[in-house]
C-alpha cells in the first residue's frame, strides 16, 4: 500500500465522526492514526480475546489507573529508542541491537492484554508518549525508532498527536518477528 492512497481515502471521511477498531498491522496502524488527525474519534473499540468479544473503552469521568511509568537511559547517541510496554514487557534481549541508543521505557508494571480500559486513560498515554517524542525530536538526535508491546488504539493515538513537520522525518517505522511488537520506520 502507499501512503498517498491510504491519505486520500482517509480525506474523504474527515468531517464524519468515526469511532476505532484496528485489525491491521501495527505500522498501517500508525500510519493512519497520522491521516486521521483532524478526525474526531468518538469511541475506541479493542478484541477481548478472553471473552472473543469487541467491547469499547470505558467513558466514566473519574477512573482509577495504573500510572505509565518510564526508565530513561542516556548513552549519548544520535539515536533515541522509545518502546511501549503495556500488553507485555519488552526483553532486553530484543533491545540488543539498541545497545548504543538513548532509551526511552514507557511501561506498566503489571503489563498484561487490554489493560488500558478508559478512553481518559488512552488520551493519557498517548499524551505522555507523544510528548516524549516531540521533545526527542528538538535534540540533536538524528533517528528515533519506536517499539512497542501495547495495545492498537495505543499506537493509533500517539500518531495521532504527532504533527508532520520535519523533525517528525527522524521517526523509523519497521516491522519485527512477533506482530505485537513494532519499530516504526
Amino acid at each position: 500500500f502507499k501512503q498517498e492512497n491510504i491519505k486520500e481515502k482517509i480525506s474523504n471521511y474527515i468531517s464524519y465522526k468515526i469511532s476505532y477498531f484496528g485489525v491491521a498491522p501495527l505500522p498501517f496502524i500508525a500510519i493512519a492514526g497520522k491521516y486521521y488527525r483532524k478526525v474526531n474519534i468518538v469511541i475506541h473499540y479493542e478484541y477481548h480475546q478472553k471473552d472473543d468479544k469487541i467491547l469499547p473503552l470505558k467513558t466514566k469521568k473519574l477512573f482509577l489507573n495504573e500510572k505509565l511509568k518510564c526508565e530513561q537511559k542516556n548513552n549519548n547517541s544520535k539515536v533515541a529508542v522509545i518502546t511501549i510496554e503495556t500488553t507485555t514487557r519488552i526483553n532486553d534481549e530484543d533491545l540488543k541491537q539498541f545497545s548504543n541508543a538513548n532509551i526511552f521505557r514507557f511501561y506498566l508494571e503489571n503489563a498484561r492484554t487490554n489493560a488500558i480500559v478508559y478512553e481518559k486513560q488512552l488520551e493519557e498515554y498517548s499524551e505522555i508518549i507523544a510528548d516524549t517524542i516531540y521533545k526527542i525530536s528538538k535534540t540533536d538526535i538524528e533517528k528515533i525508532y519506536i517499539l512497542g508491546a501495547c495495545q492498537s488504539s495505543l499506537v493509533f493515538e500517539v500518531f495521532r498527536r504527532l504533527n508532520d513537520n520535519k523533525d517528525m522525518e527522524k521517526v523509523k517505522l519497521n516491522t519485527i518477528e512477533d506482530n505485537r511488537k513494532w519499530v516504526t520506520n
